[in-house]
């Protein structure tokens, strides 16, 4: 991929998103420490990899979506002409 955009947010944040009352999917099951071993992966990987992006996805939909789109306009110009950048 020429772009990878990893959405972070907190683990407790995410699990207080989570729809529905049922026990989750299989990887919700693993639980708290499991994800934010995961959350810490992708961390790692946004810094490493020049090609990752990472955008914080604790804000409302509008903010998070604001945030993609500069991060596309910046990498993808003419693809995105007018995204905010």
């Amino acid at each position: 991929p020429d772009l990878y955009l990893v959405l972070d947010l907190p683990v407790e944040e995410g699990l207080g998103r989570k729809s529905g009352e049922g026990a989750g999917d299989r990887i919700e099951r693993e639980g708290a420490p499991f994800l934010s071993r995961v959350r810490e992966g992708y961390g790692r990987l946004a810094r490493e990899e020049p090609r990752a992006h990472l955008i914080p996805a604790s804000g409302d939909p509008e903010t998070v979506q604001a945030a993609i789109r500069r991060v596309l306009g910046e990498r993808f110009p003419e693809t995105f002409p007018g995204a905010e950048v």
